[in-house]
């Protein structure tokens, strides 16, 4: 299975030339955002239920370590073991954004109102696998399979397929194949045709 994906993943990256899933910020402009970011919250103020403090660009934005915790295994693991994080107050992130940090808190904190967009969604993706937020990465590829249409640019539609392919998002393929077949080379529709049939054995066999 391991070597199937590898394989797949490198056909993808030689048929797209697309180096990684990142996109540029020339291309960051032109997108239309469609996600609605309904909290104001953006964690710059320190409550009682606050005890540690992620510190992103030279800002600190204060978070429950229970909560991280709770919703990522990085976090859990970091704040447990004999990481130095764990009798720390903060952590300082750097390479990071703070938009998109504070876009990542919004979309894994309770009571948030759901802030994946057009936007932001390939930015959220890699701090979802970084921090093995799984709930995160499935709520982007929700979001990915809600934008298709037979209509989608094929350059979105090249974008959609890499990711799927880097972040193991079968459904996301399956829906590429049915709404935009129009988009994809013959060959690369045949490589995942072949995938999905290989990977769907697997787990009925299993």
């Amino acid at each position: 299975m391991e070597e199937d994906v590898t394989c797949f993943r490198t056909s993808l990256a030689e048929g797209f030339k697309i180096c990684d899933g990142s996109i540029t910020d020339e291309e960051k402009s032109s997108d239309i955002k469609t996600g609605n970011d309904k909290s104001t919250f953006d964690f710059s103020e320190k409550t009682w239920t606050n005890d540690f403090a992620l510190i992103v660009e030279d800002e600190k934005l204060y978070v429950s370590k229970a909560v991280l915790a709770l919703l990522s295994p990085v976090f859990n693991r970091m704040f447990q073991t004999d990481f130095r994080e764990k009798d720390q107050t903060e952590l300082n992130l750097p390479g990071k954004k703070v938009r998109e940090m504070r876009d990542f808190l919004r979309s894994i904190y309770p009571g948030m109102s759901e802030c994946i967009s057009d936007e932001n969604v390939y930015k959220l993706l890699p701090l979802a696998e970084e921090y093995q937020v799984t709930t995160l990465t499935a709520k982007c590829e929700r979001f990915l399979i809600s934008r298709l249409n037979k209509e989608l640019p094929a350059d979105d539609t090249k974008m959609m397929l890499q990711t799927a392919a880097i972040y193991n998002m079968e459904d996301l393929l399956v829906k590429l194949c049915k709404e935009c077949p129009n988009s994809l080379p013959e060959m690369l529709f045949r490589q995942i045709f072949s995938y999905l049939r290989k990977s769907f054995q697997r787990s009925w066999i299993n």
